[in-house]
């Protein structure tokens, strides 16, 4: 099965990839900017621009959870084992001039939520290390990794200037974070750390512009990015 979200009718389908048949169709009231699996494929979230995670019982279609956020949601991913369902928000200013941006932590089947943290902007992306010991946040400015143990901050990444980070993930054996972004003058930058000690090691440009997603290959050896080249 596969399931997508839309931006237009805000729709969140599942279909059947044997024959292309649409098993269930259900809709959000704003555009629907996220959606993923729980690990055991019992459950399908989807986060979208109305203050919302709706969480679905994946072979019927049927409303199990509806999260309440206080933004649009654009970051959003289960843990590899277990149900912890992470999401991410878009930023709200404040009076003071700062920004706020909160990661959010929901324990399944319950739907509670356990944690919740202000990455400081808006949070375009989430991704569990595939060990589950690490939270990684792509985001407005930075790129950041939370301990899952105990939530805390254990990195904060950056090349030294703003950069509107787009899309980002763990290497397979999660030494490694690469995230794409734009900011000091470049578009479609692709940065890569050694995250635990915070060193930049590569910066590379290859289309100039945007990037919208990337991904690493199982085996470590590949990245692939897609974007408006």
């Amino acid at each position: 099965y596969i399931v997508s979200g839309t931006k237009f009718d805000n729709s969140v389908v599942m279909w059947r990839t044997s024959d292309g048949a649409e098993i269930w169709r259900q809709y959000a009231k704003e555009e629907v900017e996220r959606v993923g699996w729980s690990a055991d494929g019992t459950y399908v979230a989807a986060g979208s621009e109305d203050y919302l995670v709706t969480v679905y019982d994946a072979k019927t279609g049927e409303v199990v959870k509806a999260l309440p956020h206080e933004r649009g949601i654009d970051g959003l991913t289960w843990s590899n084992s277990g149900s912890l369902l992470a999401t991410g928000e878009e930023r709200r200013e404040l009076d003071d001039g700062s920004t706020q941006g909160f990661v959010r932590v929901f324990e399944f089947p319950s739907g509670d939520e356990i944690v919740s943290f202000d990455f400081g902007n808006t949070v375009n992306e989430l991704f569990f290390s595939q060990d589950d010991r690490y939270l990684l946040a792509v985001g407005h400015g930075n790129v950041k990794v939370y301990k899952t143990e105990d939530w805390s901050l254990a990195q904060t990444l950056n090349p030294g200037f703003f950069v509107t980070f787009t899309s980002g993930t763990f290497s397979p054996d999660a030494k490694h974070v690469v995230a794409v972004g734009q900011g000091g003058g470049h578009r479609g930058s692709v940065y890569l750390w050694e995250w635990e000690s915070g060193e930049l090691l590569k910066r590379f440009n290859h289309t100039g512009k945007k990037i919208e997603s990337i991904a690493w290959h199982p085996n470590g050896h590949y990245i692939a990015h897609a974007g408006h080249d």
